[in-house]
């Protein structure tokens, strides 16, 4: 049955993933994708019972992964502040966030659990004073909800990275553009699996197919998390700077903005003179804390004094220099000895694609266009 292969497949592969992450580096994210990969295998067993009718498999399987947008949600948004390096008092957050989760555990998910070894309504009709069914539709609906907060705030923190990032580096680092991307599509299979529950209740010939959507979003959510841990094994840890945390008041924001006009002649100049005579941005792992060292000013306010003042963020600036360096280079027609791509490496950019999405950006064509209209 290719329903079962499916799901024994699902089952072989989180146990692989599971056993590369065990020896990995033992550090907080591998440690939650773990309970991730644990949680996944158990979802996958209770719907392999489901559909094979095996209570007791079903039970157990129940008891680990019922109630996935509460365990999931939280999971993945302290992965990514793992990631980010954002541990203070991480792990004792996470238990805070995950108490809803233990708190449906105890009053739906056990319950429930044990109600799958009888299949008998009654009793838990008893339990709760009312429908079981009801009770099930509302934390059914609660839990898709409780995922979609965590996704609006981890793709929020993920933003947050992206900009403290162009702020604080001057060629891109790891900006988690793959998870930004593969929470989208967990939401987009939550958001399905509610509204095809949702039309179910109002439409009849819907329940018959409702098994088939369910295996086949659940098969896209086995896919998803399994890409998941396959990513996070080889996801290196990114260190940002603490402004990301927010960990600097909005009194020293305030303190650090306010630039005279002689402040603002004298950085422009320096920051000039910086990088016309040590040439700064021909190091493609440059730091705003690197130029912040060499001005002898805080992070904090040159960060300011480029946003405010130059109207841009730190890694835009240096692009502009590269860039300017670039142009300079071709029109000497050391493209006659060089390959562009060597020019630009020399310049200070890093990959291929970053250099010519930036020319593009700053120039409106590609450097092979603006070689041609230079030689025409």
């Amino acid at each position: 049955m290719l329903v079962n292969f499916i799901y024994i497949f699902g089952m072989s592969v989180i146990l692989i993933l599971l056993l590369f992450v065990f020896k990995s580096q033992k550090g907080i994210p591998q440690k939650i994708l773990m309970v991730i990969l644990i949680i996944s295998f158990f979802f996958i067993i209770q719907s392999y019972a489901y559909v094979n009718q095996i209570n007791w498999l079903g039970t157990i399987g129940m008891l680990f992964s019922y109630g996935y947008g509460y365990i999931f949600g939280p999971l993945i948004y302290f992965y990514i502040q793992s990631i980010l390096n954002l541990e203070r008092f991480l792990l004792k957050n996470l238990f805070r966030h995950l108490i809803p989760y233990f708190i449906v555990w105890v009053i739906f998910v056990l319950p429930f659990a044990i109600n799958n070894l009888y299949k008998d309504f009654s009793k838990l009709d008893e339990f709760y004073g009312f429908s079981a069914i009801k009770v099930y539709a509302f934390f059914y609906v609660i839990n898709h909800i409780y995922f979609s907060i965590y996704f609006i705030i981890s793709l929020r923190l993920i933003s947050k990275m992206r900009k403290a990032n162009r702020d604080f580096y001057s060629s891109n680092i790891n900006n988690l553009e793959w998870l930004k991307k593969l929470l989208i599509g967990i939401e987009i299979v939550v958001i399905l699996d509610l509204i095809f529950a949702f039309l179910s209740c109002f439409y009849n010939p819907l329940i018959q197919v409702r098994l088939e959507f369910v295996i086949f979003l659940q098969t896209l959510l086995i896919i998803l998390f399994c890409f998941l841990s396959y990513r996070g094994i080889f996801q290196s840890r990114i260190f940002l700077p603490t402004i990301i945390s927010d960990s600097y008041s909005q009194t020293e924001k305030a303190q650090i903005s306010i630039f005279n006009f002689e402040e603002i002649t004298r950085m422009k100049a320096e920051i000039e003179c910086l990088m016309k005579d040590k040439m700064l941005y021909k190091n493609p792992n440059l730091s705003l804390r690197d130029v912040a060292i060499e001005l002898e000013i805080s992070n904090q306010k040159l960060t300011n004094f480029i946003n405010q003042n130059l109207k841009t963020n730190f890694q835009s600036l240096i692009n502009s220099y590269r860039i300017k360096e670039f142009k300079n280079r071709i029109e000497k027609r050391d493209s006659e000895k060089y390959t562009l791509l060597s020019i630009a490496i020399d310049c200070g950019f890093n990959s291929k694609s970053s250099f010519n999405r930036i020319f593009k950006q700053l120039e409106g064509c590609t450097p092979t266009q603006y070689l041609k209209s230079l030689n025409s």
